[in-house]
């Protein structure tokens, strides 16, 4: 979730390439919202939407298998979205040394 969003496609790729099970599954859940924000902190959030997230996931590296929608434990008034993602069997792992 401080992941800027335009980062997000090259940094998801590859986290789809460093499973090791082919296909192998994500579990990723991210803070629901529009736009980004500072917190007290410093640190930077980055919020996401249903429709962007799933536009920046299916690039045909990775499937979506669920998405939830869930109430923070923490803060009532924040949602998350929560997906469980197949890593397509498209990337070849190679031995060491190869």
């Amino acid at each position: 979730m401080h992941l800027p969003h335009e980062k997000a496609p090259v940094v998801f790729r590859r986290i789809a390439k460093a499973i090791k099970r082919n296909p192998g599954h994500i579990f990723l859940s991210l803070k629901k919202g529009t736009g980004s924000f500072v917190d007290a902190r410093k640190r930077t959030f980055y919020l996401w939407d249903e429709a962007l997230l799933r536009e920046t996931l299916e690039d045909g590296s990775t499937r979506i298998l669920d998405c939830r929608v869930n109430r923070s434990a923490f803060n009532p008034e924040d949602r998350w979205i929560s997906m469980i993602i197949k890593r397509n069997g498209l990337y070849e792992r190679k031995s060491i040394g190869e």
